[in-house]
């Protein structure tokens, strides 16, 4: 998953979609940002905590990427 991601990300930075950078950092940032999401233990450990919406997340890395 990480290489798509990475993939994805280094296309948005060469078509100037997202701000020139790392890939490989942005992608573990982005990782590390939506880790509760798609980690198990972290959704069960979770589920009583308030948490944004999967879309909220999305906006959230995208404008961080921007």
């Amino acid at each position: 998953m990480d290489k798509i991601l990475a993939q994805i990300i280094a296309q948005g930075m060469a078509a100037g979609e997202f701000r020139g950078g790392d890939a490989e950092l942005a992608v573990i940032l982005v990782r590390s940002a939506c880790i509760r999401h798609f980690h198990p233990r972290f959704m069960v450990e979770c589920a009583q905590d308030p948490e944004p919406t999967t879309d909220q997340m999305i906006d959230f890395c995208l404008a961080a990427l921007a």
